[in-house]
């Protein structure tokens, strides 16, 4: 049976399924179905979520089909329930949404705050490392990576070549290497990156 805008018999279907009549209720979902699940299609512009609709729609009306016969209007109030029923489905879906949404923001967060945590470790395991340098290679070292001063600058400052500039640095890089592949060694392949920077001289 093809779907119309109101059965000709709507009043008659209504009241043999108030009555519990099986067939009746299959005359009244063939007649609206088909419009239905387009109508919240349209609204959803989703396929599974209509068909879900349009089932639970019939599903509901069966289950008060007593209070049928009452109603003047079969299709109207089909549709208006279908139609809330989708408002609510498409609401709870934008909540899920939300919170699907706010669950990555804390998980990049949380993994934000682990990547400053590895870094601020890192950050002292080697000021433990330049703590045990010479005078003079920890100067170096610090005038270079802190203050980001040339080798000419640095000679400059401490009233040395350039040449002894450049090799208490590449001892102190060196010993700092030593010192992470005694007691962290698991550190050089974490933050091998890192390293690759600091011998860039």
């Amino acid at each position: 049976m093809l779907a119309t805008d109101n059965l000709h018999n709507e009043d008659e279907l209504l009241k043999r399924t108030a009555e519990g009549d099986e067939r009746a209720f299959a005359s009244l979902f063939h007649a609206y179905h088909q419009s239905l699940g387009l109508y919240i299609f349209k609204l959803t512009d989703s396929r599974a979520i209509a068909e879900e609709i349009v089932q639970e729609a019939f599903i509901k009306a069966w289950q008060h089909r007593s209070t049928l016969a009452d109603i003047t209007n079969f299709k109207s109030w089909l549709f208006t329930v279908s139609r809330n029923h989708a408002l609510n489905a498409m609401r709870d879906h934008s909540r899920q949404l939300l919170k699907h949404n706010e669950w990555l923001k804390q998980q990049n967060l949380a993994s934000e705050m682990e990547n400053n945590a590895d870094v601020i470790y890192l950050n002292k395991i080697i000021a433990e490392a330049i703590a045990g340098l010479p005078a003079q290679q920890q100067r170096a070292y610090l005038l270079s990576r802190e203050n980001a001063m040339t080798h000419a600058q640095i000679a400059a400052e401490m009233q040395i070549s350039p040449n002894t500039v450049k090799r208490h640095i590449s001892i102190a890089l060196q010993t700092i290497t030593n010192y992470l592949r005694t007691h962290y060694p698991d550190l050089l392949v974490v933050f091998g990156i890192i390293f690759g920077v600091y011998k860039s001289a």
